[in-house]
């Protein structure tokens, strides 16, 4: 790896706690922006699935509309994923525990500017990570949020 990658790997590695604070209370304070889950895109999406061969005992479903997803991530305690897209924003869908059935989708952090931020993982201490193409976010109690 040569200097100039190793530094920013440094960088990003060491992200201060202040920082990580900063950004966890700014998702705090944002305002919640849902996405409908009735939509007319919905009906194309399931005739599709039901078109789809599986080997007997496996089965496909439309879980959660999310506009523009690429990846996810499933919180720690499994009671939200949260979805990078391709445009700005990062979504959380909240899961209902007994059914397993998203309750809720709305954008997590909208106050925060994000460009393109697919890629979304969590830490072992329950940290998530959104990679942008331009920075690296941290928030530490995402799922608590």
């Amino acid at each position: 790896m040569n200097k100039k990658l190793a530094g920013i790997a440094f960088w990003v590695l060491v992200l201060s706690a202040g920082a990580a604070t900063a950004l966890s209370w700014l998702a705090e304070k944002s305002a919640n922006v849902r996405v409908p889950q009735k939509d007319p895109r919905a009906e194309p999406i399931k005739q599709t699935l039901e078109r789809i061969k599986l080997p007997p005992g496996f089965k496909v479903s439309l879980h959660t509309l999310v506009p523009s997803a690429r990846h996810s991530a499933v919180g720690p305690n499994g009671q939200v994923i949260f979805v990078g897209t391709k445009d700005t924003k990062v979504y959380s869908v909240t899961v209902d525990a007994a059914s397993g059935v998203a309750k809720d989708v709305s954008e997590f952090a909208p106050s925060i500017p994000k460009k393109l931020p697919s890629g979304v993982c969590f830490a072992k201490d329950g940290t998530l990570y959104v990679a942008e193409i331009n920075q690296v976010l941290a928030f530490p109690r995402a799922e608590a949020e």
